[in-house]
């Protein structure tokens, strides 16, 4: 298997939103995820704090009319913050914001849409 470049935070992001109960429960079976975190093998970053799902829905709910104006826009104080709850490095903020700011119309895709909705659509686009 080739070895691919990850991006733990996001996927650690991905991974709590969608909620994948069989590849959890594997895990949670073998204690891949744990050993290699403390171990620093199975490329697991032991630095990488993981990142609170229900936080970023709750910021993203209350905060839901500033996001998708920002994410229209590409950048704003809103999406600093929601950045930084999702602890993207800094470095990779602009590209981001660039990728949600195209998705826009597929983010935001109804009135009604939800916050977790958003929270999935844009970590998706990460």
């Amino acid at each position: 298997v080739a070895h691919e470049e990850r991006n733990l935070p996001r996927d650690l992001f991905i991974h709590q939103v969608l909620q994948w109960p069989v590849a959890r429960g594997l895990n949670n079976i073998s204690g891949n995820q744990t050993f290699g975190v403390t171990s620093g093998t199975l490329d697991c970053d032991q630095s990488t704090e993981l990142v609170s799902v229900k936080e970023v829905q709750q910021y993203i709910s209350a905060n839901m009319d500033a996001i998708a104006y920002d994410v229209a826009s590409g950048e704003g104080q809103s999406l600093h913050a929601l950045a930084d709850l999702m602890r993207l490095p800094s470095e990779n903020r602009s590209d981001v914001y660039a990728r949600w700011q195209q998705g826009f119309d597929g983010i935001f895709s109804h009135d009604n849409v939800t916050a977790d909705e958003v929270a999935t659509k844009l970590a998706k686009l990460i």
